[in-house]
């Protein structure tokens, strides 16, 4: 009987012993899978933080490079500004200086009707006969023909007449539309506005004045 009763007992303890091997296997296996779980999660954080950094970092790149295109930007709108403004002036200063050496009120009525731009060709040249017209007159005045030769040769090449680009030789070159004489046959070729008012030149006509 006592036999019987060490071996029931002794069968009792073996199956709790499976049994709580069983429970801790059971609760170390699901341990384990949280901790898997829970490590790819991280994983899982730390790749999205890295992904965020780096936006993070381009979009900082990209917003510099903004700002110093914009930088960029200003400073050539200020030296576009400077620019103009001094071409403006140096026009200005230009007109004021060529209305001192011409000396005349027609000088004024001339600028005026050359500021007018005529595609008409046969316009054109009706207009540039005028100019040489009343150059030629200007040119062989009375107040002209009372100057000594010498002074007369002069003043007409270096203010009167002379190249308003190489400043050396006569100028013999009315542009068109403008009707301005105001290049020699030299510099013809190499100025695509006139040097008086800046108006874009269609043509030119070469005249010879005695």
């Amino acid at each position: 009987m006592i036999e019987q009763l060490d071996h029931v007992r002794q069968a009792v303890l073996e199956k709790a012993q499976r049994q709580s091997k069983g429970l801790l296997l059971a609760v170390e296996q699901s341990a384990a899978k949280r901790l898997r779980e829970r490590d790819m999660e991280m994983e899982k954080v730390k790749r999205r933080n890295v992904e965020l950094e780096d936006s993070v970092a381009q979009l900082g790149m990209e917003s510099q490079m903004w700002q110093t295109k914009a930088k960029n930007n200003e400073a050539m709108v200020a030296f576009l500004r400077s620019n103009l403004q001094q071409a403006m002036l140096a026009q200005q200063q230009s007109r004021e200086q060529q209305s001192r050496l011409e000396g005349c009120g027609d000088s004024e009525v001339d600028d005026a009707a050359s500021a007018c731009i005529d595609d008409n060709p046969h316009a054109q040249q009706l207009r540039a006969m005028t100019a040489l017209r009343k150059a030629h007159a200007s040119a062989s005045s009375p107040l002209m023909n009372n100057l000594p030769q010498s002074n007369m040769t002069n003043n007409e090449i270096s203010i009167g007449r002379a190249c308003r680009r190489c400043k050396a030789k006569e100028a013999s070159v009315v542009l068109l539309p403008c009707l301005h004489l105001c290049l020699c046959v030299g510099c013809k070729d190499d100025c695509g506005k006139c040097p008086i008012c800046s108006t874009l030149r269609s043509a030119s006509v070469e005249v010879f004045l005695s």
